[in-house]
């Protein structure tokens, strides 16, 4: 009996070191202020001697992206993809069998947003993939959850700067709602579309509705 006990609690201890060892990249996120009207998520990683962190953009075949997804934007909008900051090594991977795109010791990870309400909520996660040379940890993910206000004068700028450019894009074929009229934006028709108005007379109530719900 005192055998099989020790023999549990060697195995207990085992899981436990083994979860310490697997855990090699360690990610902290933050928000920061770069205007008035934008704001950045910083995700900044420490990885462990001998592991790295795969960059942005990988094969689909091939390891985990870093990307971010956005599962509530309230109030704001990204701005461009998923960037980054550190040393980005190529190389050919044997595991894989391609090149790829990694860090070693220090990333950072940075998606840029827009505020376009008095009052925002952005919340997400940044994915990630690290390997060393002999193994993969599984998908990795850290949360990410802020709100905070935009100045009344910059949300009033982004409306303006909004109605004269995605609203004259989608509708500078004359406002009919055809291939020919949105051939250079088919995104911002497609969201008129999933406004549940015609692009016809009642266009200002479809731009009005993408205002308030991003």
């Amino acid at each position: 009996m005192k055998r099989l006990m020790t023999t549990g609690l060697f195995a207990v201890f085992a899981i436990f070191m083994s979860a310490q060892i697997q855990d090699p990249v360690h990610f902290s996120v933050a928000k920061k202020q770069v205007s008035p009207s934008e704001i950045d998520i910083v995700f900044t990683g420490k990885i462990d001697a001998g592991w790295h962190v795969y960059s942005v953009g990988m094969p689909a075949d091939g390891p985990v992206s870093a990307a971010v997804k956005t599962e509530k934007a309230q109030g704001v909008v990204a701005q461009g993809k998923l960037t980054h900051k550190g040393k980005e090594l190529a190389i050919f991977d044997n595991m894989f069998g391609m090149k790829v795109r990694y860090f070693e010791n220090n990333v950072q990870f940075i998606q840029r947003y827009v505020i376009t309400a008095e009052n925002y909520h952005v919340k997400g996660y940044l994915e990630y993939g690290a390997c060393n040379d002999e193994n993969c940890m599984p998908p990795t993910t850290v949360d990410f959850d802020f709100t905070g206000k935009g100045p009344a004068d910059t949300v009033a700028k982004y409306k303006t700067d909004y109605e004269k450019t995605d609203f004259m894009v989608c509708f500078s074929g004359g406002g009919t709602g055809t291939e020919s009229g949105i051939g250079c934006n088919k995104q911002r028709y497609a969201r008129c579309v999933q406004c549940g108005f015609f692009v016809t007379a009642s266009h200002t109530s479809c731009v009005n509705n993408m205002l308030q719900h991003g």
